[in-house]
């Protein structure tokens, strides 16, 4: 969030970000909230190799979403 928040300040024209799908909801408020409309939202699952010890799997696919916001909206 702190790169969301610090990419709002600068006022763009369009912002993309990508975040874990869980958090749709809550994103979705906070860009309307900043004056920001989401125009599309992209979900994919992003695979992530096994590359710490305690991962079990050789690849965990995470749901995710990328946002392309717009100011004014």
């Amino acid at each position: 969030m702190n790169f969301v928040k610090n990419a709002c300040r600068l006022n763009p024209d369009v912002l993309y970000s990508f975040h874990m799908a869980s958090t749709e909801e809550f994103l979705i408020d906070f860009y309307r909230d900043n004056d920001l409309g989401i125009t599309h939202i992209f979900r994919y699952d992003f695979p992530i190799p096994k590359i710490y010890e305690f991962h079990t799997k050789e690849i965990q696919n995470v749901k995710v979403i990328v946002f392309r916001a717009v100011a004014g909206i």
